[in-house]
């Protein structure tokens, strides 16, 4: 059983990444945000840092790379743990390899992602549970 943060707005696609996960891990838990900015007030004030997660997915397909880096420590430092962060981005996504590697992202998903390809990482990531080389995988 694995812990999934997910950030993500729009919440039909969070249906379908958490029913993707659950195809691979059928006892996953999720705690789904809209936003980063939610999970930062919530917890930014709470002193109880003992929620952790196996992996977050978070969509920053507005972000900088600053931004990510910022949101990036606060999940990491916030729950004591070095989650996989996943990211979802559409086609324009602008941020370094360099940056991704320094970060220790997994993967980027790109928005709208191919199921299978999703499935197939979901899986690599879950029975690895080491940080990978990112690279991008899309659909054709």
């Amino acid at each position: 059983m694995s812990t999934f943060l997910i950030i993500e707005e729009d919440g039909n696609l969070f249906s379908k990444i958490a029913h993707l996960i659950t195809s691979v891990d059928s006892k996953a838990e999720f705690l789904h945000y809209r936003n980063i900015d939610n999970l930062k007030n919530l917890h930014s004030k709470a002193e109880d840092n003992s929620t952790q997660f196996d992996f977050a997915i978070i969509d920053c397909s507005n972000k900088t790379e600053k931004n990510l880096e910022q949101d990036s420590h606060f999940i990491k430092h916030k729950f004591r743990a070095d989650p996989i962060l996943i990211i979802t981005a559409f086609d324009n996504f602008e941020i370094s390899l360099n940056t991704l590697k320094q970060l220790g992202i997994f993967t980027v998903l790109h928005k709208p992602f191919d199921e299978l390809i999703t499935k197939e990482l979901l899986i690599l990531a879950l029975t690895s549970k080491k940080l990978y080389i990112p690279r991008e995988l899309k659909s054709q």
